[in-house]
Parts: C-alpha cells; structure tokens; sequence
C-alpha cells in the first residue's frame, strides 16, 4: 500500500515487484486436507488502481540480495537513498 502511494504521487519507487497479494480474507476448514477461503475486502487506491495478482512495479529495479543482511549492508536502501539525493 505504501508503494501504491508513493507511486502515484511522483515518489520514484525503488527495488523490486510486490507482492500483489492485499485481499484480506479469512478461511475455514471444510475437509481433512481442503479449506475454503472467501475475500472480505479490496484495496483500491485513490487512483482507482487495484495491484492485486500484479503489484507495483518499481521505477528503478534492485534485485535483493540477502546475503547482505548478515553484513548489516542493504543494497535497496542503498540504491533508494542514491536516487533521492539525485531527485
């Protein structure tokens, strides 16, 4: 949702595709192995854009890289913070 915002209002959107997954549910189960779950809710933002099954897509691509975590290095937030400082 915060990338949806940030998007639409001009913020550069920095790192990789979400998710697409916004629909809140809840489910029950109805058999040994099955469960049946049913949407509550949509997220639309104020654009009338629903990014669910897609999700926003940034405007500069960084791929993850986890093995930077046990660094304490973040090459997305790295690469966030270039592009403000160009901004």
């Amino acid at each position: 949702m915060v990338a949806a915002f940030a998007s639409e209002n001009g913020w550069p959107a920095v790192g990789t595709e979400t998710a697409g997954r916004l629909i809140p549910g809840s489910g029950f189960k109805v058999g040994l192995w099955l469960h049946a779950c049913h949407a509550e809710a949509e997220y639309v933002t104020w654009h009338g854009h629903r990014f669910e099954g897609s999700g926003v897509k940034p405007d500069v691509e960084v791929p993850w890289k986890p093995n930077g975590l046990t660094s304490g290095d973040d090459n997305q937030i790295d690469a966030a913070t270039d592009v403000r400082r160009d901004n």
